[in-house]
Protein backbone atom coordinates (compact mmCIF):
# COMPACT_ATOMS: atom_id res chain seq x y z
CA UNK A 1 0.00 0.00 0.00
CA UNK A 2 1.17 3.61 -0.89
CA UNK A 3 0.22 5.34 1.92
CA UNK A 4 0.86 9.13 2.26
CA UNK A 5 1.77 9.69 5.80
CA UNK A 6 1.19 12.98 7.30
CA UNK A 7 3.34 14.37 10.53
CA UNK A 8 1.51 15.83 12.88
CA UNK A 9 2.36 19.32 13.19
CA UNK A 10 3.25 21.10 9.75
CA UNK A 11 5.63 23.41 11.21
CA UNK A 12 8.11 21.59 12.70
CA UNK A 13 10.61 22.38 10.17
CA UNK A 14 9.33 25.99 9.43
CA UNK A 15 10.31 29.36 11.64
CA UNK A 16 7.59 31.39 13.19
CA UNK A 17 7.85 34.10 11.25
CA UNK A 18 7.60 32.18 8.03
CA UNK A 19 4.90 32.53 5.17
CA UNK A 20 4.54 28.74 5.17
CA UNK A 21 4.00 28.30 8.80
CA UNK A 22 0.47 30.41 8.60
CA UNK A 23 -0.44 28.44 5.25
CA UNK A 24 0.54 25.23 7.07
CA UNK A 25 -2.27 25.91 9.53
CA UNK A 26 -4.46 27.43 8.07
CA UNK A 27 -4.15 24.01 5.12
CA UNK A 28 -4.43 21.48 8.36
CA UNK A 29 -7.20 23.17 9.83
CA UNK A 30 -9.58 23.96 6.39
CA UNK A 31 -8.61 21.35 4.23
CA UNK A 32 -11.95 20.11 3.41
CA UNK A 33 -13.15 23.35 2.31
CA UNK A 34 -9.86 24.85 0.02
CA UNK A 35 -10.59 25.57 -3.24
CA UNK A 36 -7.71 26.05 -4.95
CA UNK A 37 -4.76 27.67 -5.31
CA UNK A 38 -6.08 31.27 -6.28
CA UNK A 39 -7.96 30.96 -2.56
CA UNK A 40 -4.35 31.03 -1.11
CA UNK A 41 -3.06 33.27 -3.20
CA UNK A 42 -5.20 35.72 -2.75
CA UNK A 43 -5.42 34.74 1.28
CA UNK A 44 -1.79 35.04 1.97
CA UNK A 45 -0.69 37.50 -0.30
CA UNK A 46 1.86 35.15 -2.89
CA UNK A 47 2.01 34.64 -6.80
CA UNK A 48 0.98 31.14 -7.38
CA UNK A 49 4.68 30.14 -8.48
CA UNK A 50 6.26 32.10 -5.15
CA UNK A 51 3.79 29.85 -3.37
CA UNK A 52 4.61 26.28 -5.13
CA UNK A 53 8.04 26.75 -5.15
CA UNK A 54 8.61 27.28 -1.57
CA UNK A 55 5.93 25.16 -0.57
CA UNK A 56 7.60 21.98 -2.49
CA UNK A 57 10.57 23.24 -0.89
CA UNK A 58 9.85 23.02 2.57
CA UNK A 59 7.94 19.65 2.41
CA UNK A 60 8.82 18.31 -0.51
CA UNK A 61 5.44 17.80 -2.25
CA UNK A 62 2.70 19.98 -3.57
CA UNK A 63 0.03 21.89 -2.28
CA UNK A 64 -2.18 20.07 -3.93
CA UNK A 65 -0.55 16.66 -3.26
CA UNK A 66 -0.82 17.70 0.29
CA UNK A 67 -4.38 19.13 0.64
CA UNK A 68 -5.27 15.79 -1.52
CA UNK A 69 -3.44 13.38 1.10
CA UNK A 70 -5.17 15.26 4.24
CA UNK A 71 -8.75 14.76 2.75
CA UNK A 72 -7.69 11.25 1.54
CA UNK A 73 -6.93 10.48 5.50
CA UNK A 74 -10.02 11.95 6.33
CA UNK A 75 -11.96 10.07 3.67
CA UNK A 76 -10.06 6.82 4.95
CA UNK A 77 -11.27 7.07 8.42
CA UNK A 78 -14.59 7.52 7.21
CA UNK A 79 -14.75 4.95 4.85
CA UNK A 80 -13.54 2.28 7.18
CA UNK A 81 -15.52 3.17 10.28
CA UNK A 82 -18.58 4.38 9.38
CA UNK A 83 -21.06 3.00 7.09
CA UNK A 84 -21.78 6.42 5.41
CA UNK A 85 -21.94 5.83 1.63
CA UNK A 86 -18.92 6.15 -0.35
CA UNK A 87 -20.69 8.69 -2.74
CA UNK A 88 -21.19 11.06 0.64
CA UNK A 89 -17.72 10.94 1.25
CA UNK A 90 -16.10 12.34 -1.38
CA UNK A 91 -19.03 15.44 -1.43
CA UNK A 92 -17.94 15.47 2.67
CA UNK A 93 -14.23 15.70 1.43
CA UNK A 94 -14.50 18.59 -0.61
CA UNK A 95 -14.55 16.99 -3.88
CA UNK A 96 -17.35 17.48 -6.47
CA UNK A 97 -16.58 14.30 -8.98
CA UNK A 98 -16.54 10.58 -8.01
CA UNK A 99 -13.90 9.55 -10.44
CA UNK A 100 -11.92 12.05 -9.39
CA UNK A 101 -11.61 11.19 -5.92
CA UNK A 102 -11.72 7.42 -6.69
CA UNK A 103 -8.24 8.19 -8.83
CA UNK A 104 -6.96 10.39 -6.25
CA UNK A 105 -7.68 7.64 -3.58
CA UNK A 106 -6.39 5.16 -5.04
CA UNK A 107 -3.32 7.37 -6.10
CA UNK A 108 -2.33 7.60 -2.44
CA UNK A 109 -3.89 5.00 -0.57
CA UNK A 110 -2.80 2.40 -2.78
CA UNK A 111 -6.37 0.83 -3.15
CA UNK A 112 -10.02 2.03 -4.43
CA UNK A 113 -12.51 3.63 -1.83
CA UNK A 114 -14.51 0.28 -2.34
CA UNK A 115 -11.93 -2.15 -1.22
CA UNK A 116 -10.29 -0.45 1.43
CA UNK A 117 -13.69 -0.44 2.82
CA UNK A 118 -14.40 -4.22 1.91
CA UNK A 119 -10.68 -5.27 3.63
CA UNK A 120 -11.40 -3.30 6.14
CA UNK A 121 -14.91 -4.94 6.88
CA UNK A 122 -13.38 -8.57 6.74
CA UNK A 123 -10.96 -7.57 9.31
CA UNK A 124 -13.04 -6.10 11.85
CA UNK A 125 -15.20 -9.39 11.20
CA UNK A 126 -12.72 -11.09 12.71
CA UNK A 127 -11.34 -9.08 15.54
CA UNK A 128 -14.25 -9.50 18.13
CA UNK A 129 -13.92 -9.05 21.83
CA UNK A 130 -15.36 -11.94 24.02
Amino acid sequence: MHAFYIAGNFNDNLSPDSDLSNIGAYLQKHYLTVKGLDELTERFGLSKSHLCRIFKQHTGVTITHYINALRMQYAYKLIIGTNIPIKDIYIMCGYENSQYFNRVFKKIRGCTPSSARREARKTQMWNYDE
